[in-house]
């Protein structure tokens, strides 16, 4: 069996504050959740392409790659 996080990167205000994060801020959230998937040993982490609002990633997800690649090197 094998286990994976996935995510749309969907951008909504929060449900209690009503804020909206700004793009870079949302984006950074996915690299700080997709480096301790890597870390606990989930097997992918996938980014699913979504054009339009409410979601930020609108080209192929292998394009994400690297950052959290990066991140967890580090």
């Amino acid at each position: 069996m094998r286990f994976g996080v996935m995510t749309l990167i969907d951008n909504v205000p929060d449900a209690l504050s009503g804020r909206l994060l700004s793009p870079h801020e949302r984006l950074r959230e996915v690299v700080e959740l997709a480096v301790p998937a890597d870390e606990l040993g989930f097997d992918a982490f996938g980014v699913g392409e979504r054009h339009g609002a409410p979601f930020l990633w609108g080209s192929p997800a292998p394009a994400a790659a690297p950052e959290p690649a990066a991140e967890a090197a580090r």
